[in-house]
């Protein structure tokens, strides 16, 4: 359960598709009818015109319903059910006079700060290493600034709810620092190139084996560099993370963590630090995730309790649904149209949150 070969960071299909990867927010009007309405079981079978290959899994996914998150949430304790309910209302705020779309379940980002760009978000006082997220409040810093910041911890234990495949294509920057993408191509801001949730089709040049572009190991110029979408709950269950993890940070977080799981019957059947580890080397700085198992003797009974687990069994399965799936169907709907990115726009974020490591978007990236 939410361990995909696919990747998205959150989704909202309405009129217009607006969907989000770990470095792009595209919109473009669709058939809404194909994307967002489930079969009258339940599942997900209604993407099978999108998304053949997948037909098996599409069968058997089924949305969560009010009533499965009613009953497991009435079974937590207090203060956890009181969290988890304050946190379901901030992922799906209801404001007067917007009544526009439906209700969203949208996972907060979690940014590395680079020390690079600008970012509306971020913190006014929020140094290099530390994590950030999108609703603008800094969530941890470097063990080295934890005197300077106090109250603010240098990891936060977190419980893994889903894992999903991406690769993103920034274009080389020229001389000047601007962008230089490959003939043909018209971008708007910092904007990708391309972009694919599963490492299999991209938004503009389609089936990912074939594309000129992709990931290929000791290529002098890196142009699509391969990512994971990283989405974990914190120890108290108050809020949901999105991280966009980039190859730097694959050896230290993601590989870590699939070590871990395999002995696990579920993603979430222990939990790890999360944390960030800044990499300094000649002439170069970059900030990678980290993750470690949390074994030590803090560790949270409640969240390894049957309550808990069925509850993040219910979180994953609704990041898979409401987020994951829609937002593939989007890439493969556009990419089938030969739509490729002419309407994309970016969500700073989001391209912030990317970068997991290097800055990709430069012309020395590795």
């Amino acid at each position: 359960m939410g361990k995909k070969d696919t990747s998205t960071k959150s989704s909202e299909v309405t009129t217009t598709t607006t969907e989000k990867t770990d470095n792009v927010e595209t919109t473009q009007s669709v058939d809404t009818t194909l994307v967002t309405s489930p079969s009258s079981s339940g599942t997900m079978s209604h993407l099978v015109k999108i998304l053949p290959h997948m037909k098996d899994d599409l069968a058997t996914m089924r949305k969560v319903t009010k009533e499965e998150f009613t009953e497991a949430m009435a079974a937590l304790p207090e203060e956890f059910r009181n969290n988890f309910q304050k946190l379901l209302e901030q992922m799906n705020p209801k404001k007067t006079g917007m009544h526009a779309g439906p209700t969203k379940f949208t996972p907060f980002v979690l940014i590395a700060n680079q020390g690079i760009g600008s970012d509306p978000m971020r913190p006014q006082r929020c140094p290099k290493g530390a994590a950030y997220s999108s609703t603008g409040d800094l969530v941890m810093v470097l063990k080295e600034d934890m005197e300077a910041y106090e109250g603010k911890p240098s990891k936060i234990a977190v419980s893994v709810v889903g894992m999903y495949n991406s690769r993103i294509f920034f274009a080389q920057k020229d001389a000047s620092g601007n962008p230089k993408p490959p003939p043909g191509v018209e971008l708007k801001g910092t904007e990708p190139v391309c972009y694919s949730r599963d490492r299999i089709r991209g938004v503009r040049y389609g089936e990912c084996d074939s594309c000129p572009y992709r990931p290929q190991f000791g290529a002098a110029t890196k142009a699509c560099q391969d990512g994971l979408d990283l989405y974990v709950m914190n120890a108290d269950m108050s809020v949901i993370y999105v991280l966009g993890l980039k190859p730097s940070s694959f050896k230290g977080c993601s590989g870590v963590i699939e070590k871990r799981q395999k002995t696990w019957p579920e993603l979430f059947s222990g939990q790890f630090w999360l944390s960030n580890e800044l990499i300094k080397r000649p002439g170069q700085e970059f900030v990678v995730w980290k993750a470690d198992p949390r074994v030590d003797k803090s560790n949270n009974p409640v969240m390894n309790s049957p309550e808990v687990i069925r509850l993040l069994n219910l979180v994953a399965r609704q990041i898979e649904t409401d987020v994951y799936l829609p937002s593939l169907a989007g890439v493969y709907l556009r990419q089938s149209e030969g739509s490729g990115t002419e309407e994309t726009t970016v969500s700073p974020e989001i391209i912030a949150a990317a970068a997991g490591g290097i800055d990709y978007s430069g012309s020395g990236n590795v």
